[in-house]
């Protein structure tokens, strides 16, 4: 009865440009979450360093598509060329947070 007037919602962090934008805001308002275990151990074992991941947040693409994750987040790879490699930083995004989960 009420289906015509049901509005489909979109959730606008399906979008990789708003993804980007997202991140950029998170990291100019320091509400980043750098604290996950399982990035911290990658940060070591693959002897990448933080200003390599801010660099890659910072002016990096976004690679692939944005898709949502188990926990009704949205995950994002970005991908940049610092220090003479290539880094990839996989962020999970929701409309109040972002959080670093690897790098690779």
């Amino acid at each position: 009865m009420f289906a015509s007037n049901v509005v489909p919602f979109e959730n606008p962090l399906h979008d990789a440009g708003r993804c980007t934008n997202h991140v950029r805001n998170c990291l100019d308002r320091n509400e980043i979450d750098f604290e996950q275990p399982h990035f911290r151990d990658r940060l070591r074992e693959r002897d990448i360093t933080m200003r390599q991941v801010l660099l890659t947040l910072r002016k990096g693409e976004i690679i692939g598509v944005p898709k949502k994750d188990v926990h009704g987040d949205v995950r994002i790879k970005m991908k940049r060329f610092v220090a003479g490699r290539t880094i990839q930083v996989v962020v999970a995004l929701n409309v109040r947070k972002c959080r670093v989960v690897t790098v690779i």
